[in-house]
């Protein structure tokens, strides 16, 4: 078989394979507790995605919002913005319905 067709094969796989998640999912959901959010099935393209993400706490108190499209190194905090209201009232609202949410404490890597 060529790669090509190889590949093509894999990619209706994982499409076949994602329908089949999905159908199961739904299934068994009438079993699950009424109390759980509800479940998320969604198609992720890794090569979209970065390779690492790190995340930085500091005692520093202050809220924080990037034009990622506009400014990917971050230069211009746009919090308190006008021009992005509507999408910063969209975020705050979005964490504070999620107040269980807990972020897990990083280990500590590097030079000691």
């Amino acid at each position: 078989m060529c790669q090509g067709a190889e590949s093509e094969r894999i990619l209706v796989d994982v499409l076949g394979l994602f329908d089949q998640v999905r159908d199961k999912v739904a299934s068994v959901r009438n079993k699950l507790p009424t109390s759980i959010k509800e479940p998320v099935i969604s198609k992720v393209d890794p090569s979209a995605q970065p390779i690492m993400v790190l995340a930085i706490t500091s005692e520093v108190k202050g809220n924080e919002l990037y034009d990622l499209a506009n400014d990917p190194q971050e230069m211009d905090n746009r919090f308190g913005d006008p021009g992005v209201a509507k999408a910063q009232r969209e975020l705050m609202d979005m964490i504070a319905s999620r107040p269980d949410d807990k972020v897990d404490p990083l280990p500590q890597v590097g030079m000691a």
